[in-house]
């Protein structure tokens, strides 16, 4: 909801780039203030670089892309298949992270939920929509691969790191954001930089805390089921404020992949001998 704000009156590079920056500078005064050490070693920093392209700066520019085409509530189901993606990415790049029947019905569950959600459209070609669509689910899957790959900072201090990550995503946004948009040109309403602050302090620097800290306490495919929660939320907020409309295929996609997620953290029976 507050992106859709924000690009009410911000065009998506800029909106992107300040939402990074914004967050990273408010954890890096914190960083200092509470005098955490700060690695500046070469593999911290090319590390913190992937995972600020993979976790920062691509998907969320191409969620911001995607909401100038789609309702922030469609946005915010497809949003939820980050969770399929990692069952997917964790058992291809991982040795304990292996696909179990579960986990291979959960998958196709969600992708039927994601086809529902789509619709015929995809079938007629890719309209703006559709097209929105897919960059939705882009961005998720950079999600998955950055949740497996964010497993390798369990020993830095969450703040470090997510500081870390938003800064070094600001910064590879930053050119693009000059080039394309002109930032100073623009004129953004109070409403929409009252959403930019609060999206870049409570959604972005106080989340990516926490992100780090479950993913260092309940791995990648644990940590992700939080994403179950953007949906519901999403469509109700975009309802209420936005005066977006649910549709029955939303329902029908975000139950088949509700009921997918679900799958995923059932313990497989077995026979008893």
């Amino acid at each position: 909801m507050l992106m859709a704000i924000c690009l009410e009156s911000l065009p998506v590079l800029t909106t992107a780039f300040s939402r990074l920056a914004l967050a990273g500078l408010l954890l890096l005064g914190f960083v200092i203030i509470k005098k955490e050490k700060i690695p500046l070693d070469l593999l911290f920093l090319k590390q913190i670089t992937t995972l600020g392209l993979l976790r920062a700066a691509l998907p969320i520019t191409l969620i911001l892309w995607a909401q100038s085409r789609i309702d922030s509530g469609v946005a915010g189901i497809l949003n939820s298949t980050s969770a399929l993606f990692t069952l997917l990415v964790a058992h291809w790049l991982t040795d304990n992270e292996t696909i179990t029947q579960n986990k291979l019905v959960a998958v196709l569950l969600g992708m039927t939920g994601v086809a529902i959600i789509m619709g015929a459209d995809a079938i007629r070609g890719l309209s703006d929509q559709v097209a929105g669509q897919l960059a939705m689910l882009g961005a998720t899957l950079c999600y998955g691969f950055a949740n497996v790959y964010g497993r390798r900072f369990s020993s830095r201090a969450p703040t470090v790191s997510a500081a870390g990550m938003l800064l070094t995503g600001s910064f590879l946004i930053a050119p693009l954001a000059i080039y394309y948009d002109w930032p100073l040109h623009t004129a953004p309403s109070a409403r929409s930089v009252i959403a930019l602050i609060a999206l870049a302090a409570f959604s972005t620097a106080c989340a990516f805390v926490v992100w780090f800290r479950l993913i260092r306490s309940a791995g990648p495919n644990n940590t992700v089921l939080v994403t179950f929660l953007v949906p519901p939320i999403a469509l109700l907020l975009g309802t209420i404020f936005l005066n977006e409309t649910i549709s029955i295929s939303d329902f029908a996609g975000l139950l088949f992949i509700a009921t997918g997620l679900w799958i995923s953290q059932k313990k497989p029976l077995h026979n008893k001998t």
